[in-house]
């Protein structure tokens, strides 16, 4: 009977002890899960917090987007000052292609002072103006140059020039346009007037310097100033011709300049005045002649 009782409380230990070791051993389990759950979870978070960096990256790199945008809308139609005062060949090129319509003035190109981006581009150009009459002075006026994307030039304004002074020199070309009082308001400007081919329809009155009154009309000019001692040319055109011949125009000597059988310019003086006249294409020595005898 006691070896049975020995017996039976041997198993009783053995099984609560299996008991305790499994509780055990679960405990133990228990705490390694939740160790790797732990890490699990670090895992995730520190995955989080790339994904913010990231949005952070992308966020500076929108805000650099934004300040190119910025600096391309703060470039774009404004006037920008030259890098260099310099002007190039390829500028001087359309410069004096442009002038090639101007009457009344010789400009010379000094320094590019501004640029300005447009459809195509503007130029502000600090330029010498000198009025095409005898002895006339000098001047400082700024010239924009329009450029377009074909790369035609023409001049679209030219206005007074302040020195550092402050002191502002007077444009020496003044147009009256066309209307009823333009050729009083000229005549006022320049002291006298010009009588006009009936043929001729004047399209703009100009003054020059105060001293010469240019009438220009469809593809070409008369002038009219105050006789010079020694000079007679007030034509303003440089250009040169094969031809330039004298001729007697009703008891006046009278200078033709042209190419081949077409008269571009007659110059000539009478009384107290000397008289231009300029036609683009040229025409016939005839109607140059006819156009000499009209102008008074």
């Amino acid at each position: 009977m006691k070896r049975i009782l020995s017996v039976l409380l041997c198993a009783v230990m053995i099984a609560a002890g299996c008991v305790a070791f499994s509780s055990c051993g679960n405990k133990e389990n228990g705490k390694k899960a939740a160790t790797d759950s732990d890490n699990v979870s670090g895992t995730a978070t520190d995955s989080e917090n790339r994904q913010t960096e990231g949005s952070d990256t992308e966020n500076r790199q929108t805000e650099g987007s934004d300040t190119e945008n910025n600096q391309a809308g703060g470039i774009d139609g404004g006037w920008t000052e030259a890098d260099s005062p310099e002007i190039s060949d390829e500028l001087k090129a359309l410069f004096d292609k442009a002038c090639e319509t101007l009457t009344g003035t010789e400009l010379t190109p000094v320094s590019l002072l501004e640029t300005q981006v447009v459809a195509g581009m503007n130029y502000r150009i600090l330029c010498e103006s000198t009025a095409a009459v005898p002895d006339a002075e000098t001047e400082k006026v700024i010239v924009t140059l329009y450029v377009d994307p074909q790369g035609s030039a023409e001049i679209t304004d030219i206005s007074d020039y302040q020195d550092k002074d402050n002191t502002q020199i007077a444009n020496p070309v003044v147009e009256y346009g066309m209307n009823a009082d333009s050729p009083e308001l000229a005549k006022e400007a320049v002291g006298f007037s010009v009588t006009l081919p009936g043929s001729v329809e004047a399209q703009n009155y100009i003054v020059i310097n105060g001293e010469l009154l240019e009438v220009v009309f469809d593809g070409g000019y008369i002038r009219k100033a105050g006789k010079v001692s020694g000079v007679e040319d007030i034509s303003g055109d440089y250009n040169e011709y094969e031809n330039s011949v004298v001729n007697d125009v009703g008891g006046i000597k009278v200078t033709f300049k042209g190419n081949a059988d077409k008269i571009m310019l007659a110059i000539w003086t009478a009384g107290d005045y000397t008289y231009c006249i300029g036609v683009t294409n040229g025409v016939s020595e005839a109607e140059m002649t006819s156009l000499v005898n009209a102008v008074k």
